[in-house]
Formats: C-alpha cells, structure tokens, sequence
C-alpha cells in the first residue's frame, strides 16, 4: 500500500500528459520521429502479447502491460528533446521526483521496515538517477546548482546503501568507479565529497553492512543460492521451450512444473528468475530474448555515436540538436 503512494513516476507522467497535448498541437510542423529502438519495442511488446494469449492466460491485466507506457514515453522523448535546455528539463524532473521519492520513504523508515516493497527494486530506481546527478555537478557553472545536485546525489546514495540491496551496493560501487575513471581531473576538485562519503558510511548500520558482506559468501549464503535454483528452473523453461518460452509472466505459475526436489530445497518455494536475461528468454522464447538484446545492442550503438560527437563537438549541444540524444 505505501509502495503504491510512493511510486516514482507520477510527476513524470503528469509531465508527459501536459508534453503529449501540446505534442499534439505541434507535431504537424515538426512532424514525428521514430527511432529503431521504438519498432524493437512495439515489436517486443506485440510478441509478449501473442505469447500470453498463446498460453491460454488473458492478455490484460498483468503488469508487462505497463510496457507500452514505456514505449509512449519513449516516443515523446525522442521527439521532445532535441536540444540540450529539453534534456536538462527532463533530467531535473527526475532528479527531483526520485530524491522526493527517497524522503517520503525515510518518513515511513519507522513504520514500515519494508516500504520499498521490494528492496532491489527500489535501490535500482535511485540508482539509475545517481549518474544523473553527476552530470549537473560537471555540467553546471553556477555554484549553487552544483551544491544542489550534490545533496540530491548524497541523498540518494544514502537511501540506496539504506534499502540493504546488496545489487544497489554493486551498483554505487561501478557508478563512482566509472566516475573516477571518466573524470579523474575531478577528484581533487571534489575532495569534500570524500568527508561527506565517510559520514555516509557512518549512517549505514551494523546489520546493513553484514549484510553486504554475504556477497562474498555466495556459494553458502541462502538467498544466492534461491538465485542459482531459480535460474536452473528458469533454463529448463528454455530447454522445453527455446523459441516461444511458457508465457509472459507465467515463470512464477509455471515454477513448481519444472522445479525438482533439488530445486525446491535451493528456492524454498516459487520464484521469480531474478534475471532479466533468464525470465525474458524463459517466457518469450529465444525470439523475444534477441529482439531485447538487439534494442540493448542499438541503444549502445547510439551512446557510442553520441559521446563520439560530444567529444569531436567539445559538448552536448550539436548532438542533442542532431537528434541523437
């Protein structure tokens, strides 16, 4: 219930509707863009769909249907943000909706241990912010901006280290190791951020870091071995059924059909994959697994493009307004 009042894209959505009528009252002019990501993503969409009619369950009502809010989000975005003024204003959007996101959670730290509903999910939306925070502390010149955005970005990795999520943890851990590598020149410049991070750590309970401590225990440590036995149902899922899979959404109802008491013993009881690569290949096949690693595959290949042309350009600005971004 209280995940449910804290989820994150509200403002975003709010955002998008206000974009998408003026989009509308516009769009004749500027005509509309379609990026190959979008034809990989309605492709991938209608396939989840087939495959769920194809296992006999209703194709409405699951949560893989909030997908083609992503796809509509990504349609606007692409055809919106087309300067760099555009894409600074989304990413204060997020910025903001995310680290209010975090407060309103240490609210209900007392009340409800759980709030994230789900911990790795939770630490993986604050993070996915966290390098967002960084491009306004190297971008901006006005000092305060930068002040600003370095308390979003101590507010979020506070959070995140907070939610126990040892892939949130990971994952700070390669966000400011790519930091360091990309901006090395930085870190003299950024030398209170070390002082502020020791503070950060000091915030982190006992249990907490136990807790990412396990990581090196995997071979023993119960919840990794829960991974492991989910993912040996989820490759017997494949093997039974390498082009089309069981169904979107129906690794978990499908579980107890392809567990063994081997299995069993690891997991405790049905599961979800916990991997993204394991579950898409699971429930739609080979085929949906390589239209997702293609949209991964092309989206890198944009990256690639782009930070070629920031750095030949000396900024963003003409790659935004080549409409790469």
């Amino acid at each position: 219930f209280i995940y449910g009042n804290l989820e994150p894209y509200h403002l975003i959505k709010i955002t998008s509707i206000i974009i998408l009528i003026s989009w509308f009252l516009h769009h004749k002019n500027e005509g509309i863009k379609r990026a190959p990501q979008f034809y990989l993503m309605v492709g991938l969409f209608l396939l989840m769909c087939i495959l769920r009619w194809n296992a006999g369950v209703p194709i409405l009502g699951h949560r893989y249907m909030e997908f083609y809010k992503i796809i509509l989000l990504f349609l606007l975005m692409i055809n919106l943000i087309t300067t760099e003024e555009r894409l600074k204003i989304f990413i204060w959007i997020m910025v903001i909706s995310y680290t209010t996101l975090a407060f309103v959670a240490r609210h209900y730290w007392t009340q409800t241990p759980y709030y994230w509903w789900n911990r790795g999910d939770f630490a993986l939306a604050l993070l996915s912010v966290i390098p967002l925070t960084f491009f306004f502390i190297f971008s901006e010149k006005k000092i305060l901006t930068k002040l600003e955005s370095i308390c979003y970005l101590i507010v979020l990795t506070l959070i995140t280290l907070r939610t126990g999520s040892r892939g949130g943890f990971l994952g700070l851990a390669i966000v400011f190791l790519l930091f360091l590598i990309h901006k090395p020149a930085m870190v003299k410049k950024y030398l209170i951020l070390i002082p502020i991070g020791l503070i950060l750590l000091n915030r982190i309970s006992e249990k907490e870091i136990q807790r990412y401590e396990t990581i090196k225990l995997y071979e023993t440590e119960r919840t990794a071995q829960q991974r492991i036995g989910a993912w040996r149902v989820g490759l017997k899922m494949i093997e039974s059924n390498p082009i089309i899979g069981v169904g979107t959404g129906e690794f978990p109802v499908r579980f107890f059909n392809f567990a063994d008491e081997k299995d069993l013993e690891m997991v405790g009881g049905w599961s979800n994959a916990h991997s993204m690569y394991v579950q898409i290949a699971a429930e739609t096949g080979l085929s949906g697994l390589i239209i997702f690693l293609i949209l991964v595959m092309v989206t890198f290949k944009d990256i690639w493009k782009l930070w070629l042309m920031s750095k030949k350009s000396g900024g963003q600005n003409k790659a935004c307004q080549m409409g790469i971004a």
